[in-house]
């Protein structure tokens, strides 16, 4: 069927819409569908983004910098991105969140880590930030944990102790409700000596999970290093009650090591808990180093496995 004067004319018309869209608009609705893409189609929906974006002209482009710079990042030019980002921060009248995150995402994916951490330690706090950056920081930390865990205790072993501990303290942060990293971040603050805030740390730890063993017996270790023997003891003794299968944990490793440590302080007697606990885990190296250490020094003085110290 061929086709009338109106649809002639109806088809002249949309070709003619068609080659009159501009530039601007045709990476205005790729955009668009970036947007919308699920995480399997967005990267390579981004990279024909980006190839749209480096064809605007010069004013097009630079009032969609931010833009560009995202869907570069999302399409894997970690360079363009930050290139991009870069440029975007020092024009824009106002930083978004998606600003923040494809900047500091750029950033790190870099290799870029002193400077990630110097300028999210910027972006971050509340006071100097919208509620869309400070959730962006938290967001790029919260992708790239697994590498940045490691990064935090580099930066404290190189001397960079503030950028270290804010890395820590943002790890906590953007796992709200989850006591792991806050014990990690007692650790870090244990390591520089910052006593008082450890022992907050663990104890907002605790508070998170009062039933993690792990946490309980990084406590504990905490206490023995800050000359609170007694109240080591006690802990070390919470985290073995919270063993399952018992002796399972690290606690009973630090119970036979007090015992050495101090004949007679723990009760009941370590050495049965440890023989027990190496039924559990037998292939480990520590526990059975430490049990025949106490095993030869109760031989030397003479001392039953299970009753003490002999009586003369």
């Amino acid at each position: 069927m061929r086709a009338g004067p109106l649809g002639s004319v109806l088809g002249l018309w949309l070709a003619a819409v068609g080659s009159a869209q501009t530039a601007a608009e045709r990476f205005d609705e790729e955009l668009a569908l970036v947007e919308g893409a699920g995480d399997a189609q967005r990267a390579e929906l981004a990279g024909t983004a980006l190839d749209l974006f480096l064809r605007l002209d010069e004013p097009a482009r630079a009032g969609r910098l931010a833009n560009g710079a995202w869907v570069a990042e999302l399409a894997g030019d970690h360079r363009m991105a930050l290139q991009l980002a870069t440029a975007a921060r020092e024009t824009a009248v106002a930083l978004t969140g998606r600003l923040v995150w494809t900047h500091l995402t750029a950033l790190l994916q870099s290799g870029r880590l002193q400077v990630f951490v110097e300028q999210a330690r910027r972006d971050e706090p509340a006071g100097h930030a919208s509620v869309d950056e400070l959730l962006a920081v938290l967001e790029v930390v919260r992708e790239h944990e697994r590498e940045l865990l490691p990064a935090a205790d580099g930066l404290l072993r190189a001397g960079e102790a503030a950028a270290g501990i804010w890395l820590f303290e943002a790890l906590a942060r953007c796992r709200p409700g989850e006591a792991v990293p806050v014990a990690n971040l007692a650790l870090a603050l244990r390591h520089l000596g910052r006593t008082e805030e450890a022992e907050q740390a663990y104890l907002r730890a605790l508070d998170l999970a009062p039933g993690d063993e792990q946490v309980w017996n990084d406590y504990g270790l905490f206490l023995r290093g800050s000359s609170r023997p007694a109240k080591a003891l006690a802990t070390f003794q919470k985290s073995y009650q919270l063993d399952d299968p018992p002796g399972s944990g690290p606690a009973i490793t630090n119970l036979v090591q007090m015992e050495l440590r101090e004949p007679g302080l723990v009760r009941p007697d370590p050495l049965v808990l440890a023989a027990a606990a190496l039924q559990v885990r037998p292939d480990s190296v520590m526990l059975r180093r430490v049990t025949l250490d106490l095993i030869l020094a109760r031989a030397g003085r003479g001392q039953s496995p299970d009753k003490g110290p002999e009586k003369r």
